[in-house]
């Protein structure tokens, strides 16, 4: 009996456009692919972009001053600590926030429709609305 190969999975891939700029961040990893500290950082454009040559220039010096914080935060302490702060403090709070926004969106909400005596009518939303 033949035994077959497992399949690899198969990778997730938002859709690339042509007028993308792709920063990729590469760690370099051991035989055990585990992580030394080193990273390759490249950028990464299509060939057949269709912007006029000073908009492509610009928007490539904003993505080399971005690769650039990797050896600048290396060196200046002080840097690091505070892209570190803005991180915590900004964009991770905002993440968090979002998160939280949405699971509030998808509780069920219970709304009282009557009242009689001691006996309270009320529906509760679902995703199906009854319909499952």
């Amino acid at each position: 009996m033949d035994k077959k190969k497992p399949r690899k999975k198969p990778r997730i891939r938002s859709k690339i456009l042509r007028k993308d700029f792709i920063i990729r961040v590469r760690p370099d990893l051991n035989k055990n692919s585990e992580w030394n500290g080193a990273v390759d950082v490249s950028i990464i454009t299509d060939p057949d972009n269709k912007m006029d040559d000073e908009a492509y220039y610009q928007v490539l010096h904003l993505c080399k001053m971005m690769c650039a914080i990797v050896p600048l935060t290396e060196d200046d302490c002080a840097l690091r600590d505070d892209i570190n702060d803005f991180i915590e403090n900004v964009v991770d709070k905002d993440y968090h926030d979002m998160v939280k926004r949405m699971k509030e969106k998808s509780k069920p909400k219970a709304n009282i429709v009557g009242i009689e005596d001691n006996v309270i009518h009320i529906t509760i939303d679902s995703a199906t609305k009854g319909n499952a």
